[in-house]
């Protein structure tokens, strides 16, 4: 860089960073001159491409058992912490063996309570032998869980792993170190791949490595053992605040008490962003700090509204929740309502670990055992009105089963009565019976079609596709049995058609098309008989076929297509005797050709 900036003193100088340099002899600006533009993160939070972030205290037992650790270890003198001495004590075993204690139970229960076990850890050490030593240790218990498993005894797993005491089990947790010193480029570049891309590593053991520019959005836990300010601590803490799968904030679990520190390099922050900033730009704006960490006021300030929001809903009785939203018609509701659930979830999560016991009063008043289901249930709704929406304007109607057959599932799944169960079951078979009828069906455009699919649609629409009891689900059997015939004889006369047609759906389709126009005019189309329009239709069919067969590419040039095949309907009817105005032969000519020029399309134009 330096030799980049002495090559050309005149040169215009432009940089992009998103944590400008503050020390004096190190300031960005003096660089590259004042800012161009500044984004603040709470415009970066509000447009998404951000978290914010949930600073964790280490729960007080730990901290204390911990704490007597380094006592027991120092020898009852206190060492300052810049002594050298203090570097061999947090490299100790000892002390590595209650911090992963803490760590691996911890993390556990994270992927537990946000019901997800692909997010990812990183523990940012002081020293390379503290991190070393904490890698070995790791390597240990994994080996050693590795050997449990293949045993299948859960009692040593758990000893394997102590502090997992709320009955899961699942596979030993994976570590990888990455320092600078510490293996080839391209052994680091294999184990970050693992990481991000492969998921195969749950954690990642640094220092001074991959706390600057390093993005995962699958990290979600950052375990601080470092103190670390300005620059340094800004661009650490934000290894947490990508967008991943549902979570509202990035988790920073705080070994070395960073609030001072946060608070410090904030401040200069702030300032180096009004130095330059227009102040109606800036205004009564939340700080930086605030934009990033949420604190115990902001917490506070959000179960207010999180409150607000479910006062509107029975939230302790998942039955009556779901009949309520199944009545909200606007999805931007729903989605409101979602989102304020997941925040509600992530911030009773942490809560649990905060140690606040005013704020785990606070949170009393959520419904904390409900809310995973409350989630599902507000999702599932959003999908079926997805899938209503979908289908509205069609006449296909297998996408509303297939919103029948998922809602039918979703049912079972949560537990009903057997009798309902045998008949919901019941139910499913038909609806699949009958998508499958639907299917068949090869004239969608029919009227009669049109008009069972909307009947169908709107059945569902108001009475909901699971009963809510033993004659609501004999009702939509007999239901279902009434659409399965008037579908059933639709294609059963389509059937006898194609016969007629010698397997020609197209000329199926063009029948019954000038059938529905007789029945709204006078003087029919062709015939109001179904042999005559069948006969003329043959003959038709079989002038077109053959001129089809000596040059198929005809049919390429659409416009000259629709003048040879008038002209060849035109012959016909006058050779049956038929006289049809302009405009008739124009309608059947249109029937005919878009149903050759759609084959045509769909077979060589893919």
């Amino acid at each position: 860089m330096a030799n980049l900036l002495a090559a050309d003193k005149d040169a215009i100088k432009i940089a992009l960073t998103g944590t400008p340099l503050l020390k004096e002899e190190r300031e960005s600006w003096r660089v590259f001159g004042d800012y161009i533009d500044t984004y603040y993160y709470d415009k970066s939070i509000a447009d998404g491409y951000t978290l914010k972030l949930m600073r964790e205290p280490v729960e007080t037992i730990y901290k204390e058992k911990i704490e007597n650790i380094l006592d027991k270890l120092a020898g009852g003198i206190e060492v300052r912490r810049s002594d050298i001495d203090r570097n061999k004590i947090i490299e100790h075993e000892s002390y590595l063996n209650a911090l992963i204690d803490y760590i691996i139970a911890d993390f556990r229960r994270f992927r537990i309570e946000q019901a997800d076990d692909t997010v990812g850890a990183m523990i940012v050490c002081k020293t390379n032998p503290q991190a070393r030593e904490m890698y070995r240790l790791w390597q240990e218990r994994f080996n050693k869980a590795l050997y449990i498993e293949g045993k299948h005894d859960e009692s040593l797993m758990l000893a394997a792993e102590p502090m997992i005491a709320y009955g899961y089990h699942a596979k030993p947790l994976r570590a990888s170190l990455i320092l600078h010193d510490e293996g080839d480029k391209e052994e680091r570049k294999a184990y970050i791949d693992e990481y991000k891309k492969k998921l195969s590593v749950d954690v990642l053991i640094v220092n001074q490595m991959l706390l600057t520019g390093f993005d995962a959005p699958r990290l979600k836990k950052l375990y601080l053992g470092r103190s670390l300010d300005g620059h340094d601590l800004l661009q650490a803490l934000t290894r947490v605040n990508r967008p991943y799968h549902k979570f509202k904030y990035g988790y920073v679990v705080d070994f070395v008490n960073i609030k001072e520190n946060f608070d410090a390099t904030n401040d200069r922050y702030l300032r180096e962003l009004n130095r330059t900033a227009d102040i109606k730009e800036t205004g009564e704006k939340e700080t930086v700090g605030e934009a990033i960490i949420v604190d115990k006021e902001q917490i506070v300030e959000q179960i207010k509204e999180i409150r607000s929001v479910l006062f509107n809903y029975t939230c302790d009785n998942p039955e009556e929740f779901r009949k309520e939203i199944d009545e909200i018609e606007n999805k931007d509701n729903l989605y409101t309502l979602r989102s304020t659930l997941e925040n509600a979830k992530a911030i009773i999560n942490q809560v649990r670990a905060f140690g606040d016991e005013e704020l785990k009063e606070r949170i009393n008043s959520l419904p904390k055992g409900t809310i995973p289901t409350l989630i599902t249930e507000v999702s599932h709704r959003i999908e079926r009105m997805n899938f209503l929406e979908s289908t509205e304007h069609k006449a296909d109607v297998s996408g509303i089963i297939n919103v029948a057959l998922s809602e039918l599932e979703f049912e079972f799944k949560k537990g009903i009565s057997e009798e309902l169960r045998i008949i919901v079951n019941d139910i499913r078979e038909r609806c699949e019976k009958v998508q499958a009828e639907f299917e068949a069906n090869f004239d969608k455009a029919e009227d009669k079609y049109v008009i069972l699919a909307e009947e169908f649609r709107e059945y569902f629409r108001k009475k909901g596709f699971v009963p809510q009891n033993t004659q609501e689900a004999k009702e939509s059997i007999d239901y279902m049995d009434s659409v399965m015939k008037k579908i059933r004889e639709i294609n059963r006369r389509n059937n006898i058609l194609k016969k007629k047609y010698q397997g020609d759906e197209r000329f199926v389709r063009i029948h019954k098309r000038i059938e529905e126009e007789n029945e709204k005019r006078e003087k029919p189309l062709i015939s109001k008989t179904e042999y005559e329009i069948a006969e003329s239709l043959s003959k038709m069919k079989r002038e077109i076929d053959n001129r089809i067969y000596l040059d198929i590419n005809i049919i390429a040039n659409e416009n000259s297509f629709k003048r040879d095949t008038l002209a060849m309907i035109g012959h016909q009817l006058v050779d049956l005797g038929i006289k049809a105005s302009l405009p008739d032969r124009k309608f059947i000519n249109n029937l005919i050709a878009n149903e050759y020029i759609n084959q045509y399309n769909q077979l060589y134009l893919r």
